[in-house]
Parts: structure tokens; sequence; C-alpha cells
């Protein structure tokens, strides 16, 4: 399930040119991870400036959710991601997790700035195939950019779409699962 999910991430993160790699606080799935205070209300972006979608979670604002499920191994699981603080430099959202009727919370914060750059040893990166496509979400199309690569433990298809503030996932399929946008919105 980890080499999954950083397969979603790879995808996701190349599909919006962001490079950087993010690192949410690991939280027990029974405790909530403690968030960093907020920054100065100087630092914090105004509510009606539109950053671009270098990051997929640069246009989130506070109240924005997306709700997921997930199909693998004969298991559903159903997400739900609400936007709690957003700052210049990073988007804290609660995520919870519903697995076998048993719902799990916890809070991440992710940065929307890349870190520094740290020389590594050079690898290739497999080919990104990038398409346009619409999909329908509960009767509404949404723009989707979707990438395709193939890598080691099989191809992965993502759709992602700006109209998606919280977090921009829309579909996402591999050889082991299907991850599919049920609804979305904004407390506005």
């Amino acid at each position: 399930m980890k080499k999954l999910m950083f397969l979603l991430m790879i995808a996701a993160f190349t599909l919006f040119n962001c490079g950087e790699k993010t690192e949410a606080p690991a939280a027990p799935a029974t405790e909530t991870a403690e968030a960093p205070a907020p920054a100065p209300a100087e630092e914090t972006a105004p509510a009606t400036e539109e950053k671009s979608m270098d990051h997929p979670w640069a246009n989130a604002k506070v109240g924005d959710w997306a709700q997921y499920k997930t199909e693998a191994a004969g298991m559903t699981t159903e997400m739900k991601y609400t936007v709690t603080e957003v700052t210049a430099d990073s988007v804290t959202y609660n995520m919870e997790t519903t697995v076998a009727g048993n719902t799990m919370s916890q809070t991440m914060t992710l940065p929307l700035t890349a870190p520094e750059a740290v020389a590594t040893e050079a690898t290739e990166a497999p080919a990104v195939e990038m398409t346009d496509e619409t999909v329908e979400i509960a009767g509404q199309s949404l723009a989707c950019k979707k990438s395709s690569v193939e890598t080691e433990a099989g191809k992965v298809e993502t759709w992602m779409s700006s109209q998606v503030r919280a977090g921009g996932l829309v579909k996402s399929v591999t050889s082991v699962s299907t991850t599919e946008l049920v609804a979305f919105g904004s407390a506005e």
C-alpha cells in the first residue's frame, strides 16, 4: 500500500511540475498530529488571490473538501479531505479515512513551496504521457489533466483538475486499485 501511495504522489506531483518532495507529518491513525502555529496575518494569502496550479493544493481555501472511494484487494476505503487552514506557504487539512466501518482522522500540513534542492544521485525518471480529458463526477464535467506513466509496479493513470481545490485529484487507476472522486465542494 505504501508503494501505491508513493506512485500516486509521484504521478500527481509530476502532473503539476512540482518536482518537490513533500512529506506530511506522520501521525498514528487514532491520534491527530499537531499542526504548526498559524503564520502571522501579513503572511496569510488573501482569500481572493488565485495562486498558480503548480501545486495541486495551490488554490485551496478553508472549508474546501473532497470525498473519495478507493477499491483495492476487494476492500472499499472512503476518504474525505477538508481544508482547515491556508497560509502563503502551506495548507492544513483533516483527512478522515473509513475502512470496514472504522473511521480514523488525522491532520496534515503540506508545504506549497518547493524545499531547497538537495544533490542526489541521478536516476532516470519514467516518461509521463500527458493528455487533456473531461471526467463526469456527480453530473458535473471536470476539465482534467491526465498523466499516464509506466513504472516497475505497472501503469499509473491519474486525472487532476484545478476545479477540485482540495488536492486536485479526480481519479487514479493502478494495477491494484482505483480511487475516484465521489463529491467535492467548499464552505462558500
